[in-house]
């Protein structure tokens, strides 16, 4: 049996979970509101567009799915075509090695895309894929007497440079996976339930 702060558990969730388990806690035991940072605000919208980009061939699809008894899954998919179970996943990052083959190839997020696919469908397509959007710092400030003077409002754009990169999803990757957020769901559960003893 599954006891989590919320009904379901998603991938952000279960990631922060194995990153920094304090941080899980203040967010989801004490409701903290994480902080907003120029760069997540700009996120949120850049995501917003991404959907009129006409290279794209389905929109945002929110799956909800139960992989165990009670536990359920949560996942937001930026790009879902239901014709052929189409995946992808936008970033936004201004560091290029952010995304390169190597990263996109151990990135756990289109797989557990892939599993919430699986477990609704019965099946999942095999070639998953992420569109990384370059962003940088605006130039911008306070021009006096011919210099530029950096006001620490920053703001992010886009710089045009667009990166597609595919990854092949397996069986064994979307299996494992499972058992691993069974695994993080049996470990919360329990933290979760020493935790309100004590308050």
């Amino acid at each position: 049996m599954y006891d989590l702060p919320k009904p379901y558990l998603s991938y952000s969730a279960m990631a922060l979970w194995q990153k920094d388990k304090e941080a899980y806690r203040r967010r989801y035991y004490l409701d903290e509101k994480p902080i907003e940072t120029y760069a997540t605000i700009f996120g949120k919208k850049v995501h917003e567009q991404f959907e009129q980009d006409d290279s794209v061939l389905g929109s945002e699809t929110r799956f909800e799915v139960e992989i165990d008894k009670g536990l359920r899954l949560l996942g937001y998919i930026d790009s879902f075509n239901e014709a052929d179970l189409s995946i992808i996943d936008f970033k936004t990052s201004h560091n290029q090695k952010t995304w390169t083959p190597v990263t996109v190839a151990k990135n756990k997020q289109l797989v557990f895309y892939s599993l919430l696919v699986q477990t609704q469908y019965g099946k999942f397509n095999r070639v998953a894929t992420l569109k990384w959007y370059e962003t940088r710092i605006k130039p911008g400030g306070i021009e006096y007497k011919g210099r530029v003077y950096e006001t620490g409002n920053r703001e992010l754009e886009l710089t045009g440079r667009v990166e597609v990169f595919t990854r092949k999803i397996y069986k064994w990757e979307i299996e494992k996976l499972r058992k691993e957020v069974c695994q993080v769901a049996k470990e919360i559960s329990k933290d979760y339930q020493l935790f309100k003893e004590t308050i």
